[in-house]
């Protein structure tokens, strides 16, 4: 079967396709599993071929190609793909600075996409990536599938329209979707030659990995948000094996809607900070010093993010979340070997 991943190159994109290798095979459009064939992997700079497990004789593409374009879309669809993993997406900051990138990007790419697979006809499974940005204004302690999606950022928006072409393209049987919202992220690596990613970032989602990444270097942190800053977190690792776990359950396990959310770990920053200190400790290097500086900004847009992110749906499907932020920067260790300092 041939797999198409979007956003290919990106942080979760990479591990995906390290993931899909090292597994082999998928369920696909008929429900009976089979070997993959073909990795088409598509980002705005061709991402780096990865090297196959043993054994494996897997065809792989890797394409510069951008995902808002039409004519280019139709070109990658036109042999048929079996399964597509859409996660090509600008993410907050870009999209609410640049309007219309965002919306070319998260909202016309996606509906190219869609329409290009639609008029294709053979209707595969297509997994896209949500948000919990989906999400905003006043919401409950925790939040779960059946939270109104009401959306405070452009991101948000174009996530939250993604979803419903999603489960309108499904009702038609133009695809198979299943839309999986993720939570924070943790975390990226930010590289030994590399500057402190809360300097070169300027982002709430890079002032928070470097609470792990940077520290873990050696690199003193300062955080633009308050130790008791609750957050709803889910490592890479956890997140890769959800999106794989939903593109094999059948379509009954959605019911009305096609989405849901991640089953998350609820945290404050202050006990990832000391999570990142212990790894250190056991490691026998020194963590980077942690100074706690809330800046008004960065902290009103992380109070309105769900602190407790949950999913009936997803837990009877046996996806779960990590279950201690020592587990977060273990997995973060596992993918990043070399991090420590």
């Amino acid at each position: 079967m041939k797999v198409l991943v979007t956003g290919a190159g990106g942080f979760l994109g990479t591990r995906l396709t390290r993931a899909l290798l090292a597994r082999g095979r998928l369920t696909g459009p008929d429900g009976e599993p089979r070997p993959i064939d073909e990795l088409v992997l598509v980002d705005r700079v061709a991402p780096d071929a990865p090297e196959q497990p043993t054994g494996r004789a897997i065809r792989i593409r890797a394409l510069s190609a951008d995902a808002s374009d039409p004519a280019t879309i139709e070109s990658l669809v036109a042999d048929g793909p079996d399964s597509v993993f859409a996660m090509a997406a600008t993410l907050t900051v870009e999209s609410e600075t640049d309007f219309a990138r965002g919306l070319d990007v998260n909202l016309r790419g996606l509906l190219a996409l869609l329409e290009a697979l639609r008029l294709r006809g053979n209707a595969p499974r297509f997994v896209f990536t949500s948000s919990l940005a989906a999400f905003g204004g006043p919401l409950p302690e925790s939040v779960d599938d059946a939270v109104q999606l009401t959306p405070q950022t452009s991101y948000g928006t174009q996530k939250a329209i993604g979803e419903l072409l999603v489960a309108d393209y499904s009702r038609h049987g133009f695809v198979d979707g299943r839309c999986l919202r993720l939570p924070i992220v943790m975390t990226r690596h930010p590289g030994a030659g590399a500057p402190p990613a809360a300097a070169t970032t300027p982002t709430v989602s890079g002032a928070i990995a470097a609470i792990v990444g940077d520290r873990l270097l050696g690199r003193d942190v300062s955080c633009p948000l308050a130790p008791d800053t609750r957050i709803a977190a889910a490592s890479a690792e956890r997140v890769i094996d959800a999106l794989v776990a939903i593109h094999e359950l059948p379509a009954a396990s959605f019911g009305h809607t096609r989405s849901m959310n991640l089953p998350s770990l609820s945290l404050t920053l202050a006990e990832l900070a000391e999570a990142s200190g212990r790894a250190a400790e056991r490691a026998g290097v020194r963590a980077g010093a942690m100074r706690w500086a809330p800046d008004p900004r960065f902290q009103a847009a992380v109070d309105q993010w769900p602190k407790r992110f949950v999913s009936a749906r997803a837990s009877q499907a046996g996806i779960g979340a990590d279950r201690s932020a020592d587990e977060i920067v273990a997995a973060y260790l596992r993918d990043n070997p070399r991090a420590l300092a």
